[in-house]
């Protein structure tokens, strides 16, 4: 069930008042507000965010079916619903500064292409992590229900180099508005 949720059928195991799903290709946290799914395997993307109270999706939902993306492949030739993160880049082209100039940079940055290892699924929350593609560091995101209604991203990224590296992130959360709507930010 690639583009349908398909919640119900992975185990289920109760963690305090979140609940843990752990499937082949996707994991969700939920709590009495929220229920959030995410897939390691297709670039670590956050599939989608439920408001449980309504029902209402919170990201755009699928176009197409999720897919892993080849690295160099253009990223919207894929699936571009739900949250990505670009890093260290996000439209194609080369590195421009020292060090690491001339090397090319894909389309959405290097942390959409390929999977992220799950190192961590419990009641704390998700962490997925992974090395770099074309530069050497180490990243880790770190997913967890603060309270019932707060879903917090956290990001942690390690150079393993002794060269400098200069980088850009972004999130690319593709948010399903209706007519009228709100944004609040801290």
């Amino acid at each position: 069930c690639p583009i349908q949720p398909c919640f119900d059928t992975y185990p289920i195991v109760e963690l305090k008042e979140r609940i843990l799903r752990i499937g082949s290709d996707e994991l969700v946290l939920s709590s009495a507000a929220l229920q959030a799914a995410f897939l390691p395997k297709v670039g670590g993307k956050v599939r989608q965010i439920v408001d449980r109270k309504t029902g209402d999706a919170l990201l755009v939902s699928p176009q197409k079916s999720y897919r892993q993306i080849p690295l160099g492949s253009l990223w919207t030739n894929y699936d571009t619903s739900g949250m990505d993160d670009c890093f260290p880049n996000i439209e194609p082209g080369e590195y421009p500064f020292p060090s690491w100039q001339g090397k090319q940079l894909f389309q959405m940055g290097e942390w959409v292409y390929g999977e992220w290892e799950v190192e961590r699924a419990n009641d704390e929350g998700l962490t997925l992590g992974r090395k770099g593609t074309s530069f050497d560091y180490h990243v880790r995101k770190i997913y967890r229900l603060v309270d019932a209604n707060t879903l917090e991203i956290q990001y942690a990224v390690e150079s393993l180099s002794d060269l400098p590296f200069r980088y850009l992130w972004s999130a690319h959360s593709l948010f399903a508005v209706k007519e009228e709507f709100e944004l609040r930010l801290p």
